[in-house]
């Protein structure tokens, strides 16, 4: 499966865990809990079989937290600014056309 010892080293020691105790059964926990409503029955197979391949490799966030209680895929936090951007766009618009 793995291509060296050392990667499956990394496998053993960073992402390997109770439920994932072998990298096709990490990858098929990955594609169900991130694609299962975003993808059709034969993409998902398809996507499978390409990361058990070694074709497709999820970034260790995803790989980390798949199969895991609280999966933290994403750790980007959004807040809404507090002034309206359109707002100054149109302000600018009258301006810019005098240039």
């Amino acid at each position: 499966m793995f291509r060296s010892q050392f990667s499956e080293s990394i496998f053993n020691q960073k992402y390997r865990h109770q439920g994932a105790e072998t990298y096709a059964k990490l990858c098929d926990t990955l594609v169900h809990e991130v694609c299962d409503e975003l993808m059709s029955r034969d993409e998902i197979t398809t996507l499978k079989q390409l990361m058990v391949e070694l074709k497709v490799i999820p970034a260790g966030r995803y790989l980390y937290y798949a199969g895991r209680p609280n999966p933290f895929y994403n750790n980007c936090y959004l807040l809404k600014a507090e002034e309206d951007t359109a707002k100054i766009g149109l302000s600018c618009r009258g301006r810019l056309k005098a240039v």
